[in-house]
């Protein structure tokens, strides 16, 4: 992702009192003191679970600016596929943006799930290699609402949908396969298009030869040879 904004954010999942509840918190970076790369120190602007067995935070990304996050949790009590919600963090507060992004029925969770959210926090991806899928998801100012964007991309195995990450406007995402290693890239034309995939893979395997072009051996042997060319005779 991008660096930090001046306001210099990082968040983190947890546990909160030793429960399954789950807490995102937040960190401030504080260049002012003796360390040349500054502390992180945790404040007390955190989100935290609402249910029992939500686990809130096994999964976090944010926007660019640290504005909005999207923050999963594989279920609440009631609902077990797992859901994503996101924050908006206005007059310094995490609010709620919009309603949670449920999972359907059919879907498996086992806490590998990931999530990534674009530059501005209007598009958010879920990735569910338990189930071999991944979701896009955008969010439509007029509705207050997330929307499913495209159609479910789903594989047969692999780990597929292991690792997601989208591109700063949100059109172009990354997938990875946790088995293979195969990453995917994926296009959407102006959120109205097929998701459509081109694989990036190893193609050759180079290994370098090192072999000497030129030769060079003695072609001739040289013996010097001395020979007068003038006698003289001194006369008495």
């Amino acid at each position: 992702g991008s660096p930090l904004s001046d306001e210099e954010i990082i968040t983190s999942g947890g546990v909160v009192s030793g429960s399954s509840v789950g807490a995102v918190y937040e960190y401030d970076l504080d260049l002012t003191g003796s360390s040349p790369n500054g502390w992180w120190s945790v404040n007390n602007n955190y989100i935290k679970g609402t249910q029992s067995v939500q686990k809130l935070g096994t999964a976090i990304d944010l926007s660019d600016d640290g504005e909005t996050a999207a923050i999963y949790s594989p279920g609440d009590g009631t609902n077990s596929h797992g859901f994503v919600d996101v924050y908006e963090k206005l007059d310094n507060n995490w609010q709620i943006k919009g309603s949670s992004i449920i999972q359907s029925d059919s879907t498996i969770t086992d806490g590998r799930e990931c999530v990534s959210i674009n530059k501005t926090g209007d598009v958010v991806v879920i990735g569910n290699p338990a189930n071999n899928t991944v979701i896009a998801y955008q969010y439509s100012e007029t509705d207050e609402e997330w929307t499913q964007l495209g159609q479910t991309i789903s594989e047969v195995d692999g780990g597929f949908g292991s690792a997601v990450k989208l591109n700063d406007p949100g059109t172009t995402l990354m997938t990875i396969r946790a088995g293979t290693g195969q990453a995917e890239i994926w296009s959407l034309e102006n959120f109205k298009l097929p998701l459509v995939s081109v694989t990036v893979t190893p193609t050759a395997t180079i290994t370098p030869t090192v072999t000497p072009s030129i030769t060079i051996s003695p072609t001739s042997t040289v013996t010097p040879t001395l020979t007068p060319t003038t006698t003289v005779t001194p006369t008495l």
